[in-house]
C-alpha cells in the first residue's frame, strides 16, 4: 500500500495534469482572527437556522437537515381530508339551512294562531 501527503498527491495530480485537492490551512486557526472568523460564522448560520425555523413553522413545515441554504420541506395536502372537510361543511350548511326553516315555519305557524 502507498500512502502520500496530500502536498506530494497535489503534485503528482499536477504532473497528470489534474486539478489540485483543496486542502484547509491550519493556519487559519492557529491565527487569532481565524477563530473569530470560524465563531461568526457559526453564529451567522446558527441565526439563519433560527429563522429558517420561525419560517418553516408559520406555513406548516420543517427546515431540511443538512441544507446549506435552510430550505423548508411543506408537506403535501392530503386531498382526501380536504375532500371530507368540504362534504362535512356542506352537511352542516344543509343542517342549518333546514334548522333556519323550521324555525321560521314554527314562527309563522305562531303569529298565524296566536
Amino acid at each position: 500500500m502507498i500512502s502520500l501527503s496530500v502536498e506530494e498527491t497535489n503534485k503528482l495530480r499536477a504532473s497528470l495534469g489534474l486539478a489540485p485537492l483543496k486542502v484547509e490551512s491550519s493556519n487559519k486557526n492557529a491565527n487569532g482572527a481565524g477563530g473569530e472568523e470560524d465563531e461568526a460564522e457559526k453564529a451567522r448560520k446558527a441565526e439563519a437556522l433560527a429563522v429558517a425555523e420561525a419560517q418553516a413553522k408559520k406555513v406548516g413545515g420543517t427546515v431540511i437537515p443538512g441544507s446549506n441554504k435552510n430550505e423548508v420541506h411543506i408537506p403535501p395536502e392530503n386531498i382526501s381530508e380536504k375532500t371530507l372537510a368540504e362534504k362535512m361543511r356542506e352537511k352542516i350548511r344543509q343542517r342549518k339551512l333546514k334548522r333556519e326553516q323550521a324555525s321560521f315555519k314554527l314562527h309563522i305557524l305562531i303569529e298565524t294562531r296566536g
